[in-house]
C-alpha cells in the first residue's frame, strides 16, 4: 500500500516526523487518512455506560505502512491542545490501538460537543482486553491528534 504524501490543497490534519522512511515528515489530510484501510470498533464506556463505535486506521497498520525504523520504541503523540503522551511500541503491538476519525458513523467536526471533536483521535479497545489496566493507559487516549513523532 502507497502511503501519500501530503500534496493537495486541503488542510493537513496529521504530520508524523522522526524515524519514517525518508526521515522527513508526513503530512495526511483527511481523505489520505480514510482512503487507508478502516476498521471500526465498538467499546462500552465505563463511565456513561454507553456503547460507541469508532472507526478508523489500526495504528499498528499504520506504522507499517509508514516504514517505521525497525530500531523505533515508542511515539510521542501530540494534541492541538498542548496535551502529549508517549506510548511503547510494544504497547501498540499488543493491543488494539487506533487512529480514529468517526465516532458512531459521524466524523468527528459533526458531533455537537467539543469534547468529541478530532479529526483524529488514539482510541484503545479496552474490551478486548479487559485485563488491561485503565488507570495506567488511559492518558495514552488522546482527542485533538495533530503529531506523532517516532522514536
Amino acid at each position: 500500500m502507497k502511503i501519500h504524501k501530503f500534496e493537495g490543497t486541503a488542510k493537513p490534519v496529521l504530520t508524523v516526523g522522526g524515524k519514517v522512511q525518508g526521515n522527513k515528515p508526513i503530512k495526511f489530510d483527511l481523505n489520505d487518512l480514510i482512503q487507508l484501510p478502516s476498521e471500526t470498533i465498538s467499546i462500552h464506556h465505563s463511565v456513561t455506560g454507553q456503547r460507541n463505535q469508532y472507526t478508523g486506521i489500526l495504528l499498528d497498520d499504520f506504522l507499517n505502512h509508514l516504514g517505521i525504523a525497525p530500531d523505533s520504541s515508542y511515539l510521542i503523540i501530540r494534541a492541538s491542545n498542548n496535551y502529549k503522551s508517549v506510548v511503547k511500541i510494544n504497547d501498540i503491538n499488543r493491543f488494539e490501538y487506533l487512529l480514529s476519525y468517526k465516532k458512531n458513523g459521524k466524523f468527528y467536526n459533526q458531533l455537537p460537543s467539543e469534547e468529541d471533536r478530532g479529526p483524529l483521535a488514539i482510541i484503545i479497545n479496552f474490551d478486548k482486553h479487559p485485563g488491561l489496566d485503565f488507570d495506567i493507559y488511559k492518558h495514552q487516549l488522546v482527542w485533538f491528534v495533530e503529531n506523532i513523532t517516532i522514536e
